[in-house]
């Protein structure tokens, strides 16, 4: 069964550097998964898993609460989850830059093409 997944481009934060947000749907909310470059124009490349964010989130970006700046929506695709434990992640995400897939254990995550 696939399930939808959203990248967002998050700018012109107080709070942190210039960064990117794969969310993807995961039960009730969006496993979150954040990266310093931009994850689907890299071969591969290591993020952390962050809070899970609302599922409002798929829909687009806009300006963010308490100086967090603003989100643009990237890309969004479908995704088929792979073997998940507690602590561990898996998904192989199509994207227009090709399969991908999101590994991810406790909290370090790597997005590579397959």
């Amino acid at each position: 069964m696939k399930a939808i997944w959203a990248l967002h481009h998050h700018i012109e934060s107080e709070n942190r550097a210039d960064h990117y947000d794969l969310m993807i749907e995961h039960g009730d909310n969006l496993a979150t998964f954040s990266f310093k470059e931009h994850p689907l124009k890299c071969k591969g490349i290591r993020g952390i898993r962050i809070h899970d964010h609302d599922r409002r989130f798929l829909e687009g970006g806009g300006k963010l609460s308490e100086g967090n700046g603003r989100c643009e929506l990237v890309e969004s695709g479908t995704y088929e989850p792979g073997i998940t434990q507690e602590g561990t992640f898996r998904a192989a995400l199509d994207t227009s830059c090709g399969r991908m897939e999101l590994c991810c254990e406790d909290k370090e995550a790597i997005l590579r093409r397959m």
